[in-house]
């Protein structure tokens, strides 16, 4: 069996590091490639908070929101879309994913579309969703378009995911975020508010492809509590989802989470992500593999400290260990985790925001056991201020990671990554019992 020394040995160009009883091929990722591109109905225009979905074939489509003056004084803030084929090569121009046309807004006055996540299904279509103000003060609403795999509208318009309600009860709905299914729906889940009752809740539905709505807006939690935010979805293969939010009714800040059946309905109460209970969790991020394991990851904010933290689940969400710190570097705070899953059971990437001076994305690749495989890696040359990462792992033995950088006025870039950790056993399945031999 492997030793549990590290050490590395460069052979016929690369590099291959003991860790923890793995080994990780370390290649170079590739070069940083420009995702945005401009908007013409749009002056001075802005890219930020990217959203990026792994297709087939190595394909990927990233949303983002793109801001700008209209040419008449008023803001304009639209949901923007690309597909790639493969990283730093398009399939075409951005294109709008959500819009204001007079219906939700009146023509003369400032427009603010805030895309929250983009995912894709089975058969290629994706959807975008946004939370979207009105011309109510402090009204917002959830809105969701579904494209074909060629980028075409399955329809015109997008349809709103919230149900109507009395608009004097002036309400807001935030931080969306969206999922799959086995069936090719969609699922989304979003942060509702009800100010006259000072009420709050984690709400999710179920979107069919061509805009259906079967069913109800379904609770996620099992009380209705105003401590209820950033709530994420991840599919666990065939046998439903997961949900995963920051709930601080405790008085400080916890990470919960709770399974659904393939057909939604609750399956048990929910449960903590996170031991520790000193400090504030926060910013809650999951991904699942085939195998229906999950990785959960999140802030966890201490006096003079921030870190992310993750913990590996099984499909029942019975934990397989403890949490583990993935960035323990002493300098700058870690915020804004996402994760995603590499195919084949291969384990996970997690990336972040190291709050340095300036900030810079961070990606970590996990072990299918929720062990790290190697140290953090930055990601990008020549960065200024990158902010609000996000990754997605392609079915080719890549990931890509997204993020904003800000010179100036915002731009979205992306920068490929190899996935692949060699002589996990002898056959690489997955562990080490087919090791017989020992590197002193």
């Amino acid at each position: 069996m492997l030793s549990k020394q590290s050490g590395s040995k460069l052979l016929a160009g690369l590099i291959f590091v003991v860790v923890s009883t793995s080994v990780y091929w370390a290649q170079a990722p590739g070069p940083v490639f420009q995702i945005s591109d401009d908007d013409f109905g749009l002056d001075f225009q802005s890219h930020e908070r990217p959203h990026i979905a792994a297709g087939t074939n190595g394909r990927f489509v990233v949303a983002w929101e793109n801001s700008g003056d209209d040419g008449y004084g008023y803001v304009n803030q639209i949901a923007r879309v690309r597909s790639f084929e493969a990283p730093d090569t398009p399939a075409g121009p951005g294109f709008r994913a959500g819009f204001s046309d007079g219906y939700n807004q009146p023509p003369d006055i400032d427009s603010y579309l805030d895309p929250e996540d983009i995912a894709i299904n089975d058969d290629g279509e994706f959807a975008v969703v946004w939370s979207e103000n009105t011309n109510r003060p402090g009204h917002n609403e959830v809105r969701i378009r579904v494209f074909d795999a060629m980028g075409d509208p399955v329809f015109f318009r997008y349809f709103e995911v919230s149900e109507p309600r009395d608009y004097d009860d002036l309400r807001f709905f935030a931080r969306s975020s969206l999922t799959t299914d086995s069936n090719g729906d969609f699922l989304v889940v979003w942060d509702a508010g009800f100010p006259s009752t000072a009420g709050r809740r984690l709400l999710q539905r179920r979107i069919e492809p061509d805009g259906t709505l079967p069913g109800d807006e379904m609770p996620v939690a099992t009380a209705a509590l105003p401590s209820q935010t950033d709530a994420e979805l991840a599919r666990i293969s065939n046998l439903g989802h997961v949900a995963v939010w920051a709930d601080s009714s405790s008085g400080a800040g916890d990470v919960k989470g709770r399974r659904f059946a393939a057909d939604g309905t609750p399956l048990g109460s929910e449960f903590d992500l996170a031991v520790e209970t000193t400090g504030v969790q926060r910013a809650p991020a999951v991904a699942a593999q085939e195998n229906g394991a999950f990785l959960t990851v999140w802030e966890h904010f201490a006096v003079g400290a921030q870190q992310i933290m993750g913990r590996l689940f099984d499909p029942s969400g019975t934990p397989l260990g403890p949490e583990i710190a993935l960035d323990e570097s002493a300098t700058g705070l870690a915020i804004q985790p996402q994760v995603t899953a590499i195919p084949g059971n291969g384990g996970f990437v997690v990336t972040w925001q190291r709050d340095t001076d300036p900030p810079r994305v961070f990606v970590r690749q996990i072990l299918p056991n929720g062990r790290p495989a190697a140290p953090p890696e930055a990601v990008g040359v020549d960065a200024t201020e990158q902010s609000n990462p996000d990754v997605a792992a392609l079915d080719n033995g890549q990931f890509v990671v997204v993020w904003d950088d800000s010179p100036s006025l915002s731009d979205v870039f992306g920068q490929a990554h190899p996935t692949r950790t060699l002589f996990l056993d002898g056959f690489e399945s997955g562990n080490l019992d087919a090791w017989s031999a020992t590197i002193p």
